[in-house]
């Protein structure tokens, strides 16, 4: 969403500097989401290589779900990545907010926000 918003504003703007980045998920989404991708990468292990590790009950059942594995281990290494996708921005314009998703948490209407930084590049 930001790129997109940053696209417009630039093209209706193009005098302003438009900045931005990633807004930091927070140490436990960042703890979780490593943990998560040890995990998985420890579950991938085992899958194609470690399967004589394993009791020989537990090598059967991967030997039988070999593909419900693997695909439980992509999509907890896709939970993983999007635990730490926050898609939180800010508008700022000469120090003054005009927009925040981190606390509103929606998606700001474009046409409103244009509205609101033209007003204050008259003012």
């Amino acid at each position: 969403m930001y790129e997109q918003l940053a696209y417009t504003l630039r093209h209706r703007f193009p005098q302003l500097e438009i900045q931005g980045s990633n807004y930091p998920p927070g140490p436990f989404k960042t703890a979780l989401s490593q943990l998560l991708y040890v995990l998985c990468g420890i579950g991938f292990l085992v899958a194609f290589f470690g399967g004589n590790l394993l009791p020989a009950e537990a090598q059967r059942w991967l030997n039988e779900n070999r593909m419900m594995t693997l695909g439980s281990l992509f999509f907890m290494q896709m939970i993983a990545g999007n635990i730490v996708q926050t898609g939180a921005f800010e508008v700022e314009l000469d120090g003054q907010l005009l927009f925040s998703k981190l606390r509103t948490g929606a998606v700001p209407q474009v046409p409103d926000l244009v509205a609101k930084i033209g007003q204050q590049l008259k003012a």
